[in-house]
């Protein structure tokens, strides 16, 4: 498709994990009775005295639809204490297991153990987002965004692009517990130096100074259209400080950071200086600095450009969800569903391709009858 190489803009999106939404009660109560079921088919039931009811049929409904709120922590707790039973009555036996090593791992997520080997159930507090949220997907993690609660995974893409077109060059999958700013320092590492000059547009979330150093080392121009957080004081961007950051050389107005310079100075409330004896205080740490030249170079003509060139990422999300069906992947677990999230990204790719050679034959034969 002859694009420029050396313009990329990034985006990620929450994917939902094909798996039934559960409760923290019905996330036991499950891993639970699937440990049950497996060990009643080798016919060992002799290891299952006084678990036999997670063999009938109507249980769950008695312990899950039916509950009541005021049961639900002496029903997680039974649950905690007969899966330690099983789990010592089992040994090593069953090991191998996925079930057995689902059990396990619920048991460490949820209870806490006691002195006396017994276990005791953990506040909802203390459950971690990256805990089991359903057996059938165990890979599936919880996290909520934009105030939107998710179980399942997140994507990001890369996209090249230019006046003529675009195409997704490089694409990552994990567990939604993977940050943005995680996302851009694996596609930096992954992109390495470059000998020409590159243009990687990201948001906010993509934020970091690991990111910013590692592409400055690249050679790329991480262009971020939007930071999180407090913006800062301008007059911090023209701060001078030393080779090891410990010390200011000089400060917007040109002048060293002592206490009659500081004394008269019109931009001494916008950086808060404190006098002292002979001396003045400024605290201008690193962070504060990036980030005050971030926002100077905001209100430039070519930002203001570039941040317009990244809108055009922001509809990968909604094409992936309404065209592709990313949040109904019919396998689980996150090697599967990245491999169909692979092919869907290849699918909007070749459709991108065809719409190119269709527009360059329309084209070519428009130049011939003009001819």
């Amino acid at each position: 498709m002859k694009l420029n190489p050396t313009m990329k803009r990034m985006d990620s999106l929450m994917i939902a994990s094909n798996c039934r939404k559960m409760t923290r009660l019905d996330v036991l109560y499950t891993t639970m009775a699937n440990m049950v079921v497996a060990v009643h088919r080798t016919g060992e039931d002799m290891l299952l005295t006084g678990m036999e009811h997670y063999l009938h049929s109507d249980d769950q409904n008695r312990v899950i639809y039916y509950n009541k709120s005021e049961e639900t922590n002496s029903k997680i707790q039974q649950i905690i204490n007969e899966a330690t039973s099983l789990i010592d009555n089992c040994g090593d036996t069953y090991f191998d297991l996925t079930e057995y090593q689902l059990l396990c791992h619920m048991l460490k997520e949820q209870s806490d153990e006691n002195a006396d080997g017994t276990r005791t159930a953990k506040a909802n507090k203390e459950i971690s987002p990256i805990s089991l949220q359903n057996p059938s997907d165990p890979d599936a993690t919880y996290r909520e965004k934009v105030g939107k609660d998710n179980t399942g995974y997140v994507g990001n893409v890369v996209e090249t692009f230019d006046a003529s077109g675009s195409v997704i060059t490089d694409y990552a999958y994990e567990a939604n517990n993977h940050s943005d700013s995680s996302f851009c320092r694996k596609t930096l590492e992954a992109m390495g130096p470059q000998e020409e000059p590159i243009t990687l547009i990201v948001d906010g979330a993509y934020s970091g100074t690991t990111s910013q150093e590692l592409a400055e080392k690249n050679n790329i121009h991480l262009v971020r259209t939007d930071l999180l957080g407090r913006k800062p004081e301008p007059v911090f961007a023209d701060f001078e400080r030393s080779e090891d950051g410990k010390r200011v050389i000089t400060c917007p107005a040109g002048s060293e950071p002592i206490k009659g310079n500081c004394k008269n100075c019109q931009q001494r409330n916008e950086c808060i200086s404190k006098l002292q004896k002979n001396s003045a205080i400024v605290s201008v740490f690193s962070k504060k600095v990036q980030r005050a030249k971030k926002y100077a170079n905001m209100n430039t003509e070519e930002y203001r450009e570039l941040s317009r060139k990244r809108n055009g990422v922001e509809g990968l999300p909604s094409i992936l969800r309404r065209k592709y069906n990313v949040d109904h992947i019919t396998v689980r677990g996150k090697q599967r569903s990245r491999l169909f999230f692979g092919f869907k990204i290849g699918a909007i790719n070749v459709n991108k391709l065809r719409k190119y050679i269709k527009r360059q034959q329309v084209e070519s034969a428009q130049n011939t009858v003009f001819a």
